[in-house]
């Protein structure tokens, strides 16, 4: 089956990932830091200064444990854990999902750095899928930024590209030409309920996104995947979704903020969300399509506050532009078979001329 996604011709087609080269991140130094002054990283704890974007020292210490995701686009797709994951998912779920990025670059300069912003689904399928698709038809491997739980329990997602959700680490990727990608609703967004779906839902304190985009003053571009939550069908979810008190106990525990109570009654949760979401999830066919939308552009004088709003009202419009009426498989199964009958017409056409 072959998919392809061409460039108009007014847009020059981005350089191969084997020419975007990253520089050494030793090398990288803050220009905001005072050498004058002595650093005050002592007096903070350790996730302070992996969340501090004026910690270059802790960039490079993180860099030296992960410096796979500061390699060339082109060396993380080489590598043999990032050719068998992207064989399997997109020989799976290409046939079932047909992915396309029609306004991609009408959008963006693929060549440049951006921050993408998307929404959590509930099965996560479409986190590696966009992956594996990003490579193969745009020649780019987004740096995603993920849960440090996750990460310390699948450190195997290091060689895909995926690097824990530090900002100072995001900040360093970016001032060196990556396409890093990142989920503000995270996880809580995702264990909503498919009833939610398509409702973003962030935290009034999720702001940090938006402090390393002004920081690294590079875009923020909302991305959204149309059918994204069709994409898979989990019986146990569903089922879990359908008991009222199961669901209603979990969240209101959470809700009381009891000390130690509650937030190991949400870890306990997230670990199990995230194994019955990947393992239990059935595969439907749908098609997607990514679209993305108008940049947010971001400088030194951008105020969070309102950059975060931005973003946030920009995703939204998105997903009710391409997505209006919510969850409808039939909708994404009905657009799956007529990109496949499309593409049966045009083969058809091909071999007669």
């Amino acid at each position: 089956m072959a998919v392809t996604i061409s460039p108009p011709s007014a847009v020059a087609a981005p350089t191969t990932p084997s020419e975007i080269k990253p520089t050494v991140v030793d090398d990288v130094k803050d220009n905001d830091t005072d050498n004058t002054t002595p650093p005050q990283t002592s007096q903070k704890t350790s996730k302070q200064r992996r969340n501090s974007i004026d910690a270059p020292e802790t960039s490079k210490r993180y860099a030296k444990a992960h410096k796979q995701a500061f390699l060339s686009d082109s060396e993380v797709a080489s590598h043999w854990v990032f050719r068998i994951f992207s064989y399997i998912i997109w020989s799976i779920n290409h046939w079932f999902h047909r992915i396309t990025f029609p306004n991609l670059y009408e959008k963006c300069d693929p060549n440049k750095a951006y921050l993408s912003i998307h929404m959590h689904t509930t099965h996560n399928a479409d986190i590696p899928y966009g992956i594996v698709a990003s490579q193969k038809l745009i020649g780019r491997v987004s740096r995603g930024l993920v849960h440090r739980n996750v990460m310390l329990s699948n450190p195997w997602l290091a060689y895909i590209g995926m690097v824990p959700g530090y900002r100072d680490t995001a900040l360093q990727l970016l001032k060196q030409n990556f396409w890093v990608g990142v989920i503000p609703g995270g996880g809580e967004e995702a264990m909503r309920g498919h009833e939610n779906a398509y409702n973003l839902d962030w935290p009034s304190k999720r702001r940090g996104f938006a402090k390393v985009a002004i920081k690294a003053q590079v875009p923020i571009l909302p991305f959204f995947y149309q059918n994204a939550e069709e994409m898979r069908w989990n019986p146990l979810l569903w089922l879990w979704n359908k008991t009222y008190y199961g669901s209603r106990i979990y969240d209101y525990l959470v809700a009381l903020r009891i000390p130690i109570l509650s937030a190991t009654v949400k870890l306990i949760g997230e670990y199990i969300w995230f194994a019955v979401s990947n393992v239990f999830s059935i595969p439907m066919p749908s098609k997607v399509t990514a679209y993305a939308g108008d940049p947010i552009e971001c400088n030194e004088d951008s105020d969070v506050d309102e950059i975060r709003e931005k973003a946030y009202e920009s995703l939204k419009a998105l997903i009710r532009e391409h997505q209006p009426d919510g969850v409808d498989r039939w909708r994404a199964f009905k657009m799956w078979m007529d990109d496949r009958q499309a593409e049966k017409k045009a083969n058809k056409k091909g071999k007669q001329l």
